[in-house]
């Protein structure tokens, strides 16, 4: 060192005295002098030893460089699928149902920004480094746990790892009983928004608090009816049944309400049921689900579908809007208003960018979200976008007619009509109403869009649709 450094010891009462070995003559004397700058030095060991903190949890950091996505400018979160090390594989359901139940909580918080879990839910079952899904998903802080049979309670492990410097800036396990679990969501989600200092608004953390059912069975019943498919009628009667048997055992769950809902307005919008009938049911049922819990935005989504396939766009788009100020990271909720926003005259530009929000919120988005996205390029007379993205959607959707009866537009657009004949042919193959007239009669836009009706309808003449 280019100069002396005074080192001080610290010496307990009745210890032996410290050794002066090797200290320059009149340092001793001139020791209350330095004290003040000995504590200063010792502080600032404190604080560079409380910073380096070797005995953190490391793992390899994250490039920021290397991220898919930019680095957004409010703290941004992924929360993986926790283990289940249980050893009893019915589990899933309730540690899948707990890990959703957190990001559904985040997302309602402002100013944060939450990777949906159809993204993260990719990683389930694998073994993953924290910094990768950084880098894959474009965000800074990654959140891993496990659930496990402690006695006769699970055992719940979450941490919480800033993936730019590589340590875990939280880890906390609870114990509780199988019952309790869905009470642990808000708990664990409250803990997270301490730790990143989000200044959360008046009212946000009591509508954090809440859940939308305190029962696990109901949750369970939920779920199941969630993944069953609905392809065919008594596919979504099968839906509709798991959902009356999750609110007979919880009549206010909510998000049970609001689901079977939309279901209710599916068939109706379908041609399944008589659409009078169906969209009544699904209008008393949203509503039921509003006046269960206020603050679930679902429950507004659900209302806001019934108008949409009513033709009542302006009023779906207030519900959506209402939606997204409970929840303004729900991926879901962000996608719908773009779906709204381009079957509105003069706001498909906006419909674009609203959708690929939602993309970058969930990065591994399901087929509906470039479903949407080519409708929206196609009603921003983006032609091109609207086909590149149709294609994609057909690859993922290929026995769905909505994906051909798209491309066989774009493609007469675009004046290749011979592939446009052959994707007219396939549309028809697989629903054979699909013609000028059951579109004009079916759209929910035929009278309050009239330039994207008639510019759909010149599509379908050119790629070569039947008129009846």
């Amino acid at each position: 060192l280019a100069r002396p450094i005074h080192v001080y010891s610290v010496k307990k009462a009745g210890s032996e005295a410290p050794k002066t070995e090797g200290i320059p003559a009149g340092v001793g004397a001139r020791r209350s002098w330095f004290l003040p700058g000995g504590f200063a030095v010792l502080a600032l060991l404190g604080a560079l030893v409380t910073w380096w903190a070797p005995w953190r949890d490391s793992t390899e950091p994250a490039l920021e460089s290397q991220m898919a996505y930019p680095l957004p400018q409010v703290p941004s979160i992924a929360v993986l699928p926790f283990d289940n090390l249980t050893g009893d594989g019915a589990q899933d359901v309730v540690v899948d149902g707990l890990v959703e139940e957190i990001i559904a909580s985040l997302a309602k918080i402002p100013r944060i920004f939450v990777i949906d879990g159809n993204s993260t839910f990719t990683y389930k079952g694998e073994s993953v480094a924290a910094n990768q899904v950084a880098e894959d998903l474009g965000v800074r802080y990654v959140m891993e746990g496990s659930v496990r049979s402690s006695g006769g309670s699970l055992r719940i492990t979450a941490n919480l790892i800033d993936t730019l410097d590589g340590y875990q800036i939280w880890a906390e396990s609870y114990d509780r009983r199988p019952d309790d679990i869905l009470a642990l969501q808000s708990e664990i989600a409250e803990r997270i928004v301490t730790e990143l200092n989000v200044e959360l608004v008046s009212g946000e953390l009591a509508r954090l608090q809440q859940s939308t059912t305190n029962s696990p069975q109901a949750y369970a019943l939920f779920l199941r009816a969630q993944a069953a498919p609905r392809s065919t009628k008594e596919d979504v009667l099968t839906r509709i049944r798991l959902y009356e048997q999750s609110l007979e055992l919880d009549p206010a769950f909510s998000a049970a309400l609001a689901a079977m809902a939309v279901d209710y307005a599916r068939m109706g919008r379908i041609g399944m049921e008589d659409r009078d009938i169906v969209y009544s049911k699904a209008e008393e049922l949203a509503r039921q689900a509003i006046a269960a819990n206020e603050s679930y935005s679902g429950a507004y989504l659900a209302l806001s579908t019934v108008h949409r396939f009513r033709g009542e766009f302006e009023e779906s788009l207030a519900l959506v809007e209402r939606a997204l100020s409970l929840a303004p990271n729900d991926a879901d909720a962000i996608m719908y208003k773009g779906r709204m926003l381009r079957l509105l005259p003069g706001r498909a530009e906006e419909a674009v960018a609203t959708i690929k929000s939602a993309m970058r919120r969930n990065p591994y988005y399901p087929p509906d979200y470039l479903a949407q996205l080519s409708w929206a390029y196609f009603a921003a007379e983006h032609f091109e976008d609207a086909h590149q993205t149709g294609l994609q959607y057909a690859a993922l959707r290929p026995n769905h007619d909505h994906a051909h009866w798209r491309l066989a537009m774009t493609y007469g657009i675009l004046g290749q009509q011979e592939e446009a004949e052959a994707e007219v042919a396939e549309t028809l193959r697989l629903n054979p109403k699909r013609t000028i007239a059951n579109t004009l009669e079916f759209s929910p836009y035929a009278k309050t869009n009239l330039s994207l009706m008639r510019s759909e309808i010149d599509a379908m003449r050119r790629a070569g649709f039947p008129e009846e």
